[in-house]
């Protein structure tokens, strides 16, 4: 994936979870809940090199959402601090460096659906499996199984 992919992040605060997707592919299997905790995710239009530049200034959850929310209400303030973030950042000689790749999210550790390959995937609550060992016992399809497939329908 590119600077110029589209960032993804975790609904709940306590969640650092940031994903990657590609703007002019395809994007329909993209999975609306969080792989690790199951809250929805959040899409924005912000290219991972603005969630660098971003990040660079500030980790704080809040400064990340309000520059969210700069992007869709002020598009000219929000490019003016990015243009000015980008040029400190080169400035700096963060750019190609290992500064720069650990604010980048990684692709490679969101889970797959093994029969389709589809990341619109949601976890298995414990209350969901439980309930499902009570109502069909030992033949329950959900015991040993952590993820449910959207697209599919597959538990794995």
């Amino acid at each position: 994936m590119a600077f110029n992919s589209h960032v993804t992040i975790c609904s709940n605060r306590d969640c650092n979870v940031r994903l990657l997707y590609d703007p002019d592919k395809d994007n329909t299997d993209k999975s609306n809940f969080c792989f690790k905790c199951g809250s929805p995710l959040i899409h924005t239009t912000i290219t991972a090199e603005e969630m660098f530049l971003i990040r660079r200034v500030s980790e704080d959850r809040e400064f990340i959402e309000a520059m969210i929310k700069l992007q869709k209400e002020n598009i000219i303030e929000y490019k003016s601090r990015i243009a000015q973030w980008r040029e400190d950042a080169k400035r700096a000689g963060c750019y190609g460096t290992e500064e720069q790749a650990k604010y980048v999210p990684q692709a490679s550790n969101l889970p797959k659906c093994p029969y389709c390959n589809s990341t619109n995937i949601k976890k298995i609550s414990a209350t969901n499996r439980a309930a499902s060992i009570i109502g069909f016992g030992i033949l329950s399809k959900k015991i040993g199984k952590q993820w449910h497939c959207n697209n599919c329908k597959s538990d794995f």
